[in-house]
């Protein structure tokens, strides 16, 4: 059987209203990594737009930082602990891992092929919109492993660098 096409209009019209009225509302004011990680509690469940720079994401880690120096520091100090796992240490608690503020970055719904934007947009600035959960953290701290989710990114969008 043919649906007309005038008809077809109105059979999709409930669905896009459905959808439209389930949907979460996108946040119009931006917020820093800082106020995030401080209310992580009080924002857990909300949607939010995030400010902050983006490294390359790996398949168990991505992490959204203040700024550009921090995640490269964050980054010398994974890179010299798998360096002395590769070469055979039991022990690497003598390597520093700086405690800077971040957000741990879950891998999106399917749809959305969050770590395939990523990789754009890796190594710049970014602006995430997504839902914050708080099931990761203990007084403030990260104690999820393996691609841990403080945010459960919905859209992300490359941003100007900081003044």
């Amino acid at each position: 059987m043919r649906i007309p096409s005038e008809c077809r209009t109105w059979l999709l019209l409930p669905v896009v209203l459905a959808t439209t009225a389930c949907g979460t509302q996108t946040p119009t004011k931006t917020m820093t990594i800082d106020t995030v990680v401080a209310n992580i509690d009080a924002l857990n469940g909300q949607t939010v737009r995030v400010f902050g720079y983006l490294p390359e994401c790996e398949p168990m880690s991505c992490g959204l930082y203040r700024n550009k120096a921090e995640a490269d520091q964050i980054g010398r100090s994974m890179k010299a602990m798998r360096v002395a796992l590769d070469a055979g240490a039991d022990d690497v608690s003598g390597i520093r891992m700086p405690l800077h503020p971040s957000l741990a970055i879950g891998e999106g719904p399917p749809w959305a092929f969050f770590d395939l934007r990523a990789r754009l947009t890796a190594g710049h600035y970014a602006i995430l919109t997504g839902k914050i959960s708080n099931k990761c953290r203990s007084n403030g701290k990260p104690v999820c492993l393996d691609r841990a989710t403080d945010l459960e990114p919905i859209a992300i969008q490359q941003a100007a660098a900081p003044l």
